[in-house]
């Protein structure tokens, strides 16, 4: 498949799309020393850029030589049945097929590695990159159309075949929970500014699609979601997600890298004291006198909804109405 998508790109012919193969994988080192066997597993993404997709890089191909390959691989780990995920505190390299020298040069950020045809500088040991003095050079381009173009696809494809094996469960061994697929995701606070053009096409997609695991154990896009920030530890907090999702509103929690995407990229809904009180008047709670309590409590927070001392009658009507409408469903 990725041989055809090769050769159809030789040729010239169009295909304004990445050609992606995605596989799992174990290498298994041994220290013979210590006699002892480490063995990793990788979520690996492979693609092929197709022709048509930018007309720059198809140019800078003809004239280079050069083929928009890419690789990504996320490492797994299964630490045990609870904690499924990408491997915590992982950071990814850049490759050219072979493993450039350790060094922040080819330090990405990303908790995946990254191989491509990248164009290299004369001692082979970077990339190139467009600086003030080589701003037209023809290899340094080629990177920054191939980080903005083609990479961004085929980490996109990862992300939502990781989610899909993990629906299906594809691979009995397949060391990914549904909430560990949050470790794929980038955090923009940590990739490289080489590789921050990655960042806005990756999630202009990614967010389309059904990528939030709810507390409801659905699929669901972000913009279904409700997200919640609430303490798990506190009796309110749970009270208050029961009630909601009892009254079918999907909440989701997710990492704190994965919400500032959400917020910096798109409009979210959170659980607030606003939206409980919004939920109320629609749906009846039906619990005990003390879950209506603290769904009291929890929706009178931080809001007007505040006892009143003194505040005029109007505050008081409208503390008295949020008080009949808990108790008096």
């Amino acid at each position: 498949m990725l041989g055809q998508a090769v050769d159809s790109y030789s040729n010239g012919v169009l295909s304004s799309t990445v050609t992606c193969v995605t596989y799992q994988m174990s290498i298994e080192t041994q220290d013979e020393t210590a006699k002892e066997t480490q063995r990793t597993t990788w979520l690996v993404c492979n693609g092929i850029g197709g022709r048509g997709m930018c007309a720059e890089l198809d140019s800078l191909a003809d004239d280079l030589k050069f083929t928009p390959t890419i690789g990504i691989a996320l490492p797994l780990t299964l630490i045990n049945d609870e904690d499924k995920g990408a491997t915590s505190g992982f950071s990814g390299r850049a490759f050219c097929f072979l493993p450039l020298p350790p060094g922040e040069e080819s330090e990405t950020g990303l908790p995946v590695h990254v191989s491509g045809f990248f164009g290299l500088t004369d001692n082979r040991r970077s990339i190139k990159w467009r600086e003030v003095d080589q701003w037209r050079d023809p290899a340094a381009l080629w990177n920054e159309l191939l980080i903005i173009t083609v990479i961004p696809r085929a980490y996109y494809v990862l992300i939502t075949e990781a989610i899909k094996r993990v629906q299906t469960k594809k691979d009995q061994d397949f060391p990914l929970s549904p909430a560990g697929t949050y470790g794929a995701w980038p955090d923009p606070k940590q990739v490289k500014s080489r590789w921050k053009p990655i960042i806005q096409p990756l999630f202009q997609d990614l967010l389309q699609e059904q990528v939030i695991y709810s507390l409801s154990e659905s699929w669901i896009r972000p913009d279904q979601a409700v997200f919640s920030e609430l303490d798990a530890d506190e009796d309110i907090s749970d009270t208050v997600i029961n009630y909601l999702q009892s009254s079918g509103t999907q909440v989701a929690k997710v990492p704190a890298a994965v919400d500032f995407v959400l917020t910096e990229s798109t409009e979210v809904m959170k659980v607030t004291p606003s939206l409980l009180r919004q939920v109320i008047r629609k749906c009846k709670h039906k619990g005990p006198s003390q879950e209506k309590l603290l769904l009291l409590e929890f929706g009178s927070k931080r809001h007007e909804l505040r006892r009143p001392h003194r505040t005029g009658a109007a505050a008081a009507a409208r503390w008295n109405v949020y008080i009949l409408f808990i108790f008096c469903q």
